[in-house]
């Protein structure tokens, strides 16, 4: 039972690390890039107010 419930929590954990490396790649990549901070709505760094929608 033990070592079944190791290869478990190991495929969980390399599971997890590898939905992280995608949603990075994709990020990086496959996502359009944002506009330039100058020509954003908000200040950068800033975050939204909840009436900003």
């Amino acid at each position: 039972m033990a070592p079944r419930l190791a290869y478990v929590a190991f495929g969980v954990w390399i599971g997890r690390w590898l939905a992280m490396e995608l949603a990075s790649y994709a990020g990086r990549r496959l996502l359009p890039p944002g506009p330039p901070p100058k020509q954003s709505a908000r200040r950068p760094g800033r975050m939204p107010l909840r009436r900003d929608g």
